[in-house]
Order: structure tokens, then C-alpha cells, then sequence
């Protein structure tokens, strides 16, 4: 039980210190990127993805595409990219 008391505390502060990108503008979201090179941005509590600077961020077999999330000054915010899995159509 004390366990469990402890893992609830823990995820609570995880997701209080998160990253909220509703309450950065734009160009924050992207200087945060930028300098930290791989990042976890959350819409939500149940809404993030983790953006990178560039493909170096990302594994082995994995390629970069653009991303875009809504900020608290911009709906169409072009902060880095993701990493998704190659495919044969894109190199792969």
C-alpha cells in the first residue's frame, strides 16, 4: 500500500512540474527544445509527446518529421519534430 501512496505522489509531480505548452508562447516552446535537445511537451495531463531539435535525438531505424502544437499565443506552433519509425515509402 505505502507503495503505491508513493507512486501517486510521484506521478502527481511529474505532471505538476511538466511542461504545459498552453501556458508558453510559441517562441518559448522552441527555445525549450532547442536548448534541451529532446523534450516532453504537454497539452494535457494526457496529452505531450516528446520533440526533438533534430534527428540525432532520435533512435536507430527512426526519422524526423515537423511538428506543430498549440501554444498559448499560436494554434499552428512549428516547435521541432518527432521521431517516428522509418518506412519503406520514406527511406526506410
Amino acid at each position: 500500500m505505502k507503495t503505491l501512496i508513493i507512486m501517486g505522489a510521484l506521478m502527481a509531480a511529474s505532471v505538476a512540474s511538466a511542461n504545459y505548452t498552453t501556458d508558453m508562447s510559441c517562441s518559448d516552446a522552441r527555445q525549450l527544445v532547442k536548448s534541451h535537445g529532446a523534450v516532453v511537451l504537454y497539452e494535457s495531463a494526457h496529452i505531450y509527446d516528446r520533440y526533438v531539435a533534430h534527428a540525432g535525438y532520435c533512435m536507430q531505424g527512426e526519422t524526423t518529421k515537423p511538428a506543430w502544437i498549440h501554444t498559448a499565443d499560436d494554434d499552428q506552433c512549428f516547435v521541432g519534430y518527432t521521431c517516428e519509425t522509418r518506412s519503406s515509402e520514406n527511406g526506410g
